[in-house]
């Protein structure tokens, strides 16, 4: 019985991770940041709403737009920015 596998959960002998290996606090925490970026993303896509404008994602970064003018954007900061310019209040 030398040659069988190893059992499941059975220790491999390394406490080391293999390189690209996340643990599961990197994990959630990984996650953590997608859920805040989605959220602050939501959140600016609303207050530009009520203003009458439309924010969207793009493979570039962000589009905020309003009738026939758009202006892009590379990240959520910038998009802030633009909307507290044009009087959005936040």
């Amino acid at each position: 019985m030398k040659n069988s596998p190893p059992k499941v959960g059975a220790p491999t002998g390394s406490s080391k991770q293999p390189a690209g290996d996340f643990s599961h606090t990197q994990t959630k925490q990984i996650i953590r940041e997608d859920a805040l970026q989605r959220k602050r993303f939501a959140t600016l896509a609303a207050r530009a709403a009520l203003a009458g404008h439309s924010l969207s994602k793009v493979s570039t970064g962000y589009m905020l737009s309003k009738w026939s003018h758009s202006k892009h954007a590379p990240d959520l900061d910038t998009i802030e920015a633009l909307l507290a310019r044009m009087g959005v209040k936040p």
